[in-house]
């Protein structure tokens, strides 16, 4: 178990693994900038396209997962995994940036989709969901 009582040191988060999204994406990027810009080793990361498979592998201990707060509070609940997801603070140090969203599609051809998408990306915008997310 992760020691959640005070905020952890980017050295404590990495004695344990860390499942996230897929070694493609700017968050595994920045995670494995984060542990290379500091003076402890990197601890093993595991990505995957599936934030189910990451919400569950993290809710039965396999590691500590990166994901945003929304995401992972709205599927956990879905999946009866947020029992035994807890949000760990970390330190000023240990933080990756937020994450964006950006939708762009063509009202012309696909504006239902769209919609829908756009939609969804504000629903999981955790940063403001009104001001920051906007459709141009």
């Amino acid at each position: 178990m992760v020691p959640a009582s005070r905020p952890l040191a980017i050295a404590e988060l990495a004695a344990y693994p860390v499942v996230t999204f897929p070694k493609s994406t700017t968050p595994y990027r920045q995670l494995e900038q984060l542990f290379a810009s500091s003076q402890v080793a990197a601890p093993v990361l595991h990505g995957s396209a599936s934030l189910f498979t990451v919400l569950h592998l993290v809710g039965d201990g396999f590691g500590i997962g990166l994901l945003p707060t929304r995401m992972a509070e709205a599927v956990g609940q879905a999946r009866e995994q947020e029992k035994r997801l807890v949000r760990l603070p970390v330190r000023d140090e240990a933080r990756v940036p937020d994450l964006n969203f950006v939708v762009c599609y063509l009202p012309a051809r696909n504006r239902e989709a769209g919609e829908l998408i756009t939609a969804a990306a504000r629903e999981a915008d955790q940063n403001d969901p009104y001001t920051r997310s906007q459709t141009v």
